[in-house]
């Protein structure tokens, strides 16, 4: 802050994620600014990071979404292991219109999973298609036969298709609030006018 020529005397409020190292009221980085000024600076947590905890927590809390994730997470790493099973998913993605390529899920960044999730539903025919081709394949080892086989089934599963067909709007509406809560030139007025817009939609 003294590089930046900020004046501490102006400073009124402080704020972070959850990290212990950051957040910590006893020895954070809070309190080491506290102590540094010489007088205590609210903590607000960082309300994007705390959206992204909700997004967490309200994953986990459904088995259903969690095997959601865990197959599109499969079908990453069965697709990306070798360029023999990437170049036909790369092909058959291609000639879909607004498609988008398998991503590999955000272990920390919850709100990115948005992407993973609309490519898996985007690209949903070319990859059930391609799982197919492969599975049926006899040029294509056993092993790989059977596992594609298996996560086109999970794929073909109804409650795969119900949870993705309901995640895809969430995670977008959630990562477009973070995006949003991120915004340098944000004021605190608008931040709360979002936040609220962003729950009376996924109520």
């Amino acid at each position: 802050m003294d590089k930046l020529g900020l004046n501490t005397a102006e400073l009124c409020y402080q704020s972070y994620d959850f990290a212990a190292a950051i957040s910590g009221k006893f020895s954070g980085a809070q309190k080491e600014l506290s102590d540094i000024v010489g007088r205590k600076i609210p903590y607000i947590p960082c309300q994007a990071h705390r959206c992204n905890t909700v997004i967490e927590h309200s994953c986990n809390s459904s088995t259903l979404v969690c095997a959601m994730f865990d197959t599109i997470q499969e079908l990453y790493v069965f697709f990306t292991s070798s360029t023999k099973k990437f170049q036909p998913l790369k092909d058959q993605v291609g000639e879909v219109e607004k498609s988008l390529m398998l991503r590999n899920l955000s272990k920390t960044r919850w709100s990115a999973r948005a992407e993973s999730v609309q490519a898996a539903w985007t690209s949903f025919e070319a990859i059930v298609a391609v799982l197919e081709h492969i599975g049926g394949n006899p040029d294509i080892d056993m092993m790989n036969q059977t596992k594609a086989s298996g996560l086109k089934k999970k794929m073909l599963d109804l409650d795969f298709n119900a949870s993705i067909m309901f995640m895809k709007n969430i995670m977008y509406k959630s990562k477009h609030l973070v995006e949003k809560l991120q915004e340098v030139d944000l004021n605190v007025l608008d931040a709360a006018v979002l936040v609220e817009a962003t729950m009376k939609v996924l109520d």
